[in-house]
């Protein structure tokens, strides 16, 4: 009769089935090791990558030079405030420290800032919208409290539940756009040597 098998002694024969070229091993040391370099590198301005690539192998180097790529494209975001500003400044500065074609990458780069520039725009003259509407439809409410307080009431539009609400779902509507042309604009990064 034959013995049943475990669903973990079942894992371990297909696990022993898998082979992992030395290439592939090497990437699954060092990338990590590239990644927190990136890390480093975005949190302290005297950090430099080159002096940190320099302690390995050339071979290595491109395994710890696309860890790094990817942390610092996932740390550029949309520019939401300064410091989200700040910080995809750096990422660029590590990026365009690891590719060698910096004309490519500065183009690229070129096409961000102007992505960046138009969701500004957007985010502004939708909030601007939103206001002026809320304003308008809280204008009412505002003489209808007047009169029956007897005294002068300014409400704050900005701070009403139903703008917040409604802020919050357009918001979250430009960014779902913008998002999809900056995962574009990471992917021709990528592409650059």
């Amino acid at each position: 009769m034959e013995k049943i098998k475990s669903a973990y002694e079942k894992a371990l024969e297909r696990a022993e089935k898998i082979t992992v070229s030395p290439e592939q091993l090497e990437a699954m040391e060092y990338a990590p090791k590239g990644s927190q370099a990136a890390s480093q590198y975005m949190q302290d301005k005297s950090f430099t990558l080159e002096e940190e690539f320099k302690k390995y192998e050339a071979k290595i180097q491109k395994h710890l030079k696309a860890g790094a790529e990817e942390t610092f494209l996932s740390n550029i975001r949309l520019p939401e405030n300064e410091a989200a500003k700040e910080n995809n400044k750096r990422a660029f500065e590590g990026i365009l420290a690891l590719k060698r074609d910096k004309k490519a990458v500065n183009q690229v780069f070129g096409e961000m800032e102007y992505l960046f520039d138009y969701y500004a725009k957007a985010i502004n003259q939708n909030y601007q919208n939103l206001k002026a509407n809320m304003n308008k439809r809280l204008a009412a409410a505002q003489q209808a409290l007047e009169k029956q307080l007897g005294t002068k009431v300014k409400l704050e539009v900005e701070k009403q539940p139903e703008f917040l609400q409604e802020w919050r779902k357009i918001q979250f509507q430009i960014n779902a756009q913008y998002e999809n042309h900056l995962k574009e604009h990471k992917e021709k990064i990528r592409q650059i040597n």
